[in-house]
């Protein structure tokens, strides 16, 4: 009896290891099975992940059943997540500049990225400039410099030119030698004087001046119109007695030892007047500022802001020494001393009614033939 006992037993104990193996064969199964189908589920293009820093460590052997929890987590899709935000397009906008003290405005404003905290990304040309005057004129650059009798001259000829922010107040300073016996501008009547073209703030500014203080700069001197950089020839060749010339060539001049300043426009309108002299502002055709209101009025800002970084860092010149043509450490202070106070750092109310002063004082003097049909300066 003991005999088939013991063979029953063994038998069953036989047919338990056997079903417990085949137990842990179906579950082995069904992960494989998982597993392929997590496998099928993955994109068909592999998503290139970071090189991990350091070998991460083994996992820790799970059971069958955890691992089937990790394999069904793995193969539930993320939840999405919002894609990042679209860069913001900036409006380009093409602006007609010039080198030295203005175009320092245009270059600061770019090299700072104040144009593209404005959402804008500025087209900076570099003219001449009555050139750069003329490219605005034409519709070669939407907005760019302009003298403010110059913008009423081209009005008067149905250019509608129209100021919408200040980029610099006279800055004009009649340079003699240094040893001659001139003391004023009247002391110069009937001598050669070194200029800009007409169509230039340098000529326009002059010629206000002058008949403010009670005569004609075109018939009382001998005038000798040329480009920014023959000007400073002029003088050192000796072919004509004075010109009339904006900063950092008057400090380079001055700096030689050859040269000395007669006067500033500024300093006298000022005198005359009790305002400082608005020389050059940001202007565009009417029509085009109508149809980008919302652009003319970030121009407006960006401009300001340029300006007022350029008061409040008198290191920018030093930065930009190069762009205003000024090595030398001596001109450079000098500059620095010389140059913040010629940027306006406001537009409002009292600056566009000094501006204005200045068209109607040219229109008194006959240096305009008529007063202009339509505002020249509005705040955006």
């Amino acid at each position: 009896m003991r005999e088939p006992r013991r063979l029953m037993a063994a038998a069953n104990r036989h047919e338990r290891d056997r079903g417990a193996n085949l137990k842990s064969l179906v579950t082995a199964g069904l992960i494989v099975a998982l597993a392929f189908l997590v496998a099928c589920a993955a994109p068909a293009t592999p998503t290139a992940t970071p090189a991990p820093k350091a070998a991460a460590p083994k996992p820790a052997a799970t059971s069958a059943p955890a691992a089937t929890a990790a394999a069904l987590k793995a193969a539930t899709p993320a939840a999405a997540t919002p894609a990042a935000a679209a860069p913001k397009t900036l409006r380009t906008v093409t602006f007609a500049s010039t080198t030295s003290a203005v175009g320092l405005v245009t270059e600061v404003i770019k090299k700072k990225g104040i144009d593209a905290k404005y959402g804008i990304n500025l087209d900076v040309k570099n003219f001449d400039p009555s050139a750069a005057e003329k490219a605005v004129a034409l519709k070669q650059a939407e907005v760019g410099i302009y003298a403010p009798v110059s913008a009423a001259l081209a009005n008067d000829q149905d250019v509608p030119i129209t100021f919408i922010a200040p980029l610099l107040y006279n800055h004009i300073f009649v340079i003699v030698g240094k040893d001659t016996p001139y003391k004023t501008l009247a002391d110069l009547k009937g001598k050669k004087i070194g200029t800009l073209n007409k169509i230039s703030g340098t000529y326009t500014s002059a010629q206000v001046f002058s008949r403010e203080s009670g005569w004609d700069f075109e018939k009382d001197h001998q005038l000798i119109e040329g480009p920014l950089p023959a000007l400073g020839a002029f003088m050192e060749k000796g072919d004509v007695d004075a010109i009339t010339i904006n900063d950092p060539i008057a400090t380079n001049l001055i700096l030689t030892g050859k040269f000395r300043q007669l006067m500033s426009y500024n300093d006298e309108w000022k005198k005359l007047t009790g305002q400082p002299m608005f020389m050059i502002g940001l202007a565009a055709h009417r029509p085009w500022i109508d149809q980008n209101k919302d652009v003319a009025a970030l121009l407006n800002k960006m401009v300001l802001e340029g300006t007022n970084y350029i008061i409040k860092n008198p290191g920018v010149f030093d930065e930009n020494k190069d762009f205003l043509g000024v090595k030398d450490a001596a001109a450079i202070k000098m500059i620095q001393e010389r140059m913040p106070s010629i940027y306006p750092d406001r537009w409002d109310a009292s600056f566009v009614k000094n501006a204005q002063h200045i068209i109607d004082r040219a229109v008194e003097l006959k240096i305009l033939p008529s007063a202009p049909k339509q505002d020249m300066f509005i705040i955006p």
